[in-house]
């Protein structure tokens, strides 16, 4: 049911949901320029075809460790980054460019599906900002989340602006490398379910099956109108990024 070597995409049967895998477990399913390539097609697939939800799951122990550690490092970067896909952008998460008048290119999800991302053991780095970007999250109790970054010397990616979004005593936590557990990131309301890790995929399933069942036009404008209402990130922040 794939055609990828990183990624599995598994239409869901009898259902208008999509399962797509990050699929490289013997590295944690640390995100690569290959395996970005091939999630960014996932999502163009997945945006084409009949189903309206996207569930976003890890294959293995883990949703994924964030960005490729040492493809960022021989790259001399000092903030971990999405490998630069040219004009091959992820409909999911960056999306369309967007010129606000901010330094740099800010890209805006163009996606007008939902998304719910499935996570469970590490949820890092790049895998946690996926996590935030996505519609919903179901976490599995084994789910731990961190921007591990900071353990590697490096800064968070401030032109992400998920930081922004939370409480500031939220963020400085997490801005500080500090782990959190699954039941404290729903405490928090970073996700919207927590359950044993063996109902991980059947939670995420029964969740998507539920939105799907609701009026669609209702639920893409509400989506929108939720979008529209997150504060972006400030100019003076992303010009420090």
């Amino acid at each position: 049911m794939s055609d990828y070597e990183f990624i599995r995409y598994e239409p869901v049967e009898d259902s208008e949901v999509a399962l797509i895998t990050l699929n490289r477990p013997e590295k944690r399913n640390a995100i690569s320029s290959p395996l970005a390539v091939e999630l960014a097609d996932a999502f163009r697939r997945f945006d084409a075809s009949d189903a309206f939800v996207a569930i976003l799951a890890g294959a293995g122990r883990a949703f994924t460790a964030g960005m490729d550690v040492l493809e960022n490092m021989a790259a001399g970067r000092t903030v971990m980054a999405a490998p630069d896909l040219g004009d091959s952008y992820n409909p999911f998460h960056p999306g369309r460019a967007v010129d606000d008048g901010s330094p740099g290119v800010r890209h805006a999800r163009s996606l007008r599906k939902v998304v719910i991302a499935a996570v469970h053991g590490y949820v890092f780095g790049g895998g946690f900002i996926m996590a935030m970007a996505a519609d919903l999250c179901v976490a599995a109790e084994s789910a731990t989340f961190e921007f591990s970054e900071v353990y590697r010397g490096m800064a968070v990616g401030w032109d992400m602006g998920y930081l922004y979004r939370f409480p500031r005593n939220v963020s400085m936590e997490l801005a500080l490398g500090l782990r959190m557990g699954a039941r404290r990131a729903y405490e928090l309301g970073l996700v919207n379910r927590v359950v044993p890790d063996d109902e991980l995929l059947p939670a995420a399933i029964d969740l998507a099956r539920q939105v799907c069942g609701m009026p669609r036009a209702a639920v893409t404008a509400n989506r929108e109108l939720v979008d529209s209402l997150i504060p972006t990130i400030p100019e003076q922040v992303a010009a420090h990024a």
